[in-house]
């Protein structure tokens, strides 16, 4: 990734934060709930057994709720550090945007099947995934 020691302990210190860049590609490396936590991201726990199709109206609808409340204080997140300056959260910003504007985008369109709708959004996130940050 190309970081050096002293740029990661002022991430850890709190007194800069990592480019863009870095931040997703430290994502994609599949870390853990303590390296997440120490970036401030808390992630709940996903019982991976379960298949979403499985689960009760009630609890899809609890889940989506948590969801989009952990994505909004994300954005609001970044919005904040984008208003103080910080260009990484501004390109974070314009980068989600258009993620989400495609999603919703495949999600609402009335000609795909609902299967084809899936098999979109897997592309979509693997193209994401595949990007060159």
């Amino acid at each position: 990734m190309n970081v050096s020691l002293r740029q990661v302990q002022r991430w850890e210190k709190g007194s800069s934060t990592p480019p863009t860049d870095v931040f997703l590609k430290i994502i994609q490396l599949r870390p853990d709930a303590e390296t997440l936590a120490a970036f401030g991201i808390s992630v709940p726990a996903i019982d991976q057994e379960q298949n979403v199709d499985e689960l009760s109206r009630e609890e899809r609808r609890k889940r989506s709720q948590e969801n989009f409340r952990r994505a909004e204080a994300a954005i609001r997140s970044l919005a904040r550090m984008k208003e103080e300056g910080n260009r990484s959260a501004a390109e974070g910003l314009r980068a989600l945007s258009e993620i989400i504007i495609r999603a919703a985008g495949i999600v609402t369109d009335p000609t795909l099947t609902k299967g084809r709708k899936k098999t979109m959004l897997v592309e979509l996130l693997k193209e994401v995934s595949r990007a060159d940050l």
